[in-house]
């Protein structure tokens, strides 16, 4: 899912995801509504507070959060007993590999199983030995 569009700012058409999203939540927040209210440009154009909506934070914010993300991923997968790593191509105008780990979790009696997406990686190589190697 795309966080950002084509303009940067809240209330446009093409705004992207996260400013809708930003959009939305300032419909149940009062809080956030008046923060977001000061912070709109004026017809007349006076300065205002800064919203820390651009681009660059929601580009931090989506760093913070894969991070996150991986951390919980790697703190499952240590406490796994098996796990697997599952690679997969998908030939389209350039070589898409996919990565996913699939792993067991064993907590009291009940045996999971689950599954992750990592990444996707353009190559040009699709032979296994490649990949033993990075």
């Amino acid at each position: 899912m795309a966080f950002r569009s084509i303009t940067d700012k809240l209330y446009e058409l093409h705004n992207g995801n996260f400013l809708r999203l930003i959009e939305l939540i300032t419909k149940l927040d009062p809080v956030l509504k008046d923060h977001i209210s000061m912070s709109a440009p004026t017809v007349e154009g006076t300065k205002r507070k800064k919203n820390h909506l651009s681009h660059t934070i929601q580009d931090e914010l989506i760093t913070k959060m894969a991070e996150k993300v991986k951390f919980e991923i790697v703190s499952k997968i240590k406490k796994a007993k098996y796990y697997s790593i599952l690679l997969d191509c998908t030939p389209n105008h350039q070589e898409q590999l996919s990565v996913v780990l699939r792993f067991v979790i064993t907590e009291a009696e009940i045996i999971e199983i689950e599954e992750r997406f990592i990444c996707f990686e353009i190559v040009d190589d699709i032979q296994a030995k490649v990949y033993l190697i990075k």
